[in-house]
């Protein structure tokens, strides 16, 4: 952290390369991760700044539990953002630019579900979910920071996302009303989900938590009638690991809704990834387990292997083995 007594600037410290042993002031580098003027902000604002970064305290794991306890339905935050939006939509339901989204989601459900699905009260539930998805998408790409009133407007536009390369990732959709609305509004909801989102260590999600969040804020009727559905965790689990046999392959789930299968999917081809850096370097063994007694003996001829990593495609389902090796044994019987 560097400061003159009003700009404050933070830094995350990363190495250039891994694996060093005596850390020198040469191999490290540091990565910018947020920055304020303290006479550019509100007060409010800047207390949350400096809550964050400096008045430090111990932060949140980012579980399915801690946040339905600080954004569910039954939560502070859900009941104070879902009564703002309440009495903003009362005040401009009928406004034609705000009311054609509203309308068009309503009839896409009658569409698809083959009845009057599109309550007020649904609309206004995903339109606070949407938002707050948004704000943890900025904060886990951003490593933590704390977006600024400006900021806001471009994270729920999704020109925020841009500068990571990241384009059409948000664009207007039926629950970007707000922005319609104007900026101070989205402004007053979104600060009191960031002013919460603030006490999570977001860049360590590892978990579907919004699942457990959409299905607190529509009850079972409601996702019945509509046909949803939520694969359990463990399900998730069991058929990705039986199905993604092969780490070259690519996976589309086309209704993804939260993303299970997907964060799932991840967290299998990071294994694949951890296993198959290991396995590379280990293929000559893998075909010749008894190749340094060999050596050892004096047989200096070339390794057998032929480095086709057949073996890697093994690695999700029982002990590793060459493949290429046990076609031959077969074909020699």
């Amino acid at each position: 952290m560097a400061s003159d007594g009003i700009e404050i600037i933070v830094y995350r410290p990363r190495l250039i390369e891994e694996n060093i042993i005596n850390i020198e002031q040469k191999d490290i580098e540091l990565d910018l991760i947020d920055n304020i003027k303290l006479d550019e902000v509100e007060h409010n604002f800047a207390y949350l700044w400096l809550d964050r970064y400096i008045l430090y305290k111990t932060l949140l794991a980012p579980s399915t539990e801690n946040f339905l306890e600080v954004f569910g339905k039954d939560s502070p935050v859900y009941k104070q953002i879902f009564g703002l939006l309440e009495d903003k939509w009362l005040s401009i339901e009928n406004d034609d630019n705000i009311k054609v989204l509203y309308d068009e989601w309503s009839r896409y459900l009658e569409i698809v579900y083959g009845g009057e699905f599109g309550k007020v009260s649904l609309n206004l539930r995903h339109t606070y979910l949407v938002t707050l998805c948004k704000l943890i998408a900025f904060t886990f790409y951003s490593g933590g920071a704390i977006p600024t009133p400006n900021q806001i407007i471009n994270i729920l536009n999704g020109h925020a996302f841009t500068k990571w390369g990241i384009n059409n990732f948000l664009e207007e959709d039926f629950f970007a009303w707000i922005l319609r609305v104007g900026d101070d509004f989205c402004i007053e909801i979104t600060k009191h989900i960031i002013e919460h989102l603030t006490s999570f260590e977001i860049t360590e999600i590892d978990e579907d938590i919004l699942k457990g969040l959409y299905q607190s804020l529509v009850d079972p009727e409601e996702r019945h009638d509509l046909g949803e559905y939520y694969t359990p965790d463990w399900l998730a689990t069991y058929m990705v690991n039986e199905l993604i046999l092969d780490p070259n392959k690519r996976v589309l789930d086309p209704a993804c809704g939260s993303g299970t299968f997907l964060v799932e999917t991840i967290k299998v081809m990071k294994e694949f990834l951890l296993k198959k850096n290991f396995i590379s370097l280990s293929r000559p063994l893998i075909y010749e387990p008894d190749l340094p007694n060999r050596w050892k003996k004096g047989d200096l001829s070339p390794v057998k292997c032929i480095s086709c990593s057949s073996c890697l495609v093994t690695m999700r389902k029982g002990p590793v083995y060459c493949v290429t090796k046990r076609n031959l044994e077969r074909n020699d019987r």
